[in-house]
């Protein structure tokens, strides 16, 4: 009798806070990742950009590489090392050749390479192949707009 008044009152005194303990353990499992990145400076990314041929016009089905760049989530950031980690993703352009990279989060994106049969070198317009997106890094964000994409011209090789 006695050790059934203990197992009762260990249940209903103390099923309260062990259940708000396993909800608290379970929300930072799930949003750890969010918020060492809000940390270290990952943020979500979303890129636009555009393939033209010489002529400007939008080439379609051209196969875009970029790197996205972010710092390790479970690395102490140290002074002149690096602490940044990158994987490729890639896109296909529309037959306007435009293209959205999204769903990714990182501090940039590195253009790699845009490529299709039949056409060689390509150029970036303007402001190059990097595209910052924190401010962790000091240099100027990019701002993506899809009203504004960032142009990448292919050369024909014909």
């Amino acid at each position: 009798m006695r050790n059934r008044r203990w197992t009762r009152r260990i249940f209903r005194s103390d099923l309260v806070p062990v259940a708000a303990v396993v909800s608290v353990i379970v929300a930072l499992t799930i949003a750890a990742p969010f918020i060492l990145d809000a940390v270290w400076g990952n943020v979500p990314m979303v890129f636009y950009g555009r393939v033209v041929d010489e002529n400007g016009r939008g080439v379609g089905g051209a196969q875009v590489s970029m790197q996205v760049v972010a710092e390790r989530r479970l690395q102490i950031p140290a002074m002149f090392s690096s602490s940044h980690t990158g994987w490729a993703t890639n896109a296909v352009t529309d037959e306007s050749g435009n293209f959205v990279v999204r769903g990714v989060r990182g501090i940039y994106l590195k253009l790699n390479d845009v490529s299709k049969p039949g056409y060689g070198q390509v150029t970036v317009e303007g402001t190059g192949s990097e595209f910052y997106y924190s401010s962790s890094t000091g240099t100027a964000i990019y701002h993506p707009d899809p009203a504004r994409p960032a142009i990448f011209h292919l050369r024909s090789k014909h």
